[in-house]
């Protein structure tokens, strides 16, 4: 018997990706790619290129003391990009915190240390060192 429907993700991603809706298509990660270059090193982690409606970018930032920051460095910024692009969007920053306590962070990477095995001679020390610190 055959199946009728299909699963409608496997077409979802297809049509956002032609529409350059979704959020890996190729022209959004140019214009993520292209922001981070513009950006300070210290912003590159604490902003999201929110929307892209033309020549108008939104920059999402966790927090209102981000965004006044940011704010500040608007001017830095689109004169970075008016040299890179030849017609520059407008940006405008917008508090989103929202959208940050969605974004998961792992937690770093554990670093397992060499096993030693003692010898018994070494465990010996060990234990009657321990022993003569607690007296």
């Amino acid at each position: 018997m055959k199946k009728h429907f299909t699963q409608p993700q496997r077409h979802l991603r297809n049509i956002l990706r032609q529409l350059q809706l979704d959020a890996g298509s190729e022209q959004a990660a140019r214009y993520r790619q292209l922001l981070d270059t513009c950006l300070p090193a210290m912003w590159r982690d604490r902003v999201l290129l929110g929307s892209v409606e033309g020549l108008r970018w939104q920059l999402w930032v966790a927090n209102g003391s981000d965004g006044t920051r940011l704010r500040f460095l608007l001017s830095e910024i689109q004169n970075v990009l008016a040299q890179k692009l030849p017609h520059p969007p407008q940006l405008s920053v917008t508090v989103r915190p929202d959208i940050w306590a969605q974004q998961r962070r792992l937690p770093a990477p554990i670093r397992l240390h060499q096993r030693h095995d003692y010898t018994m001679e070494e465990a010996d020390a060990v234990i009657s060192a321990f022993i003569n610190e607690l007296r």
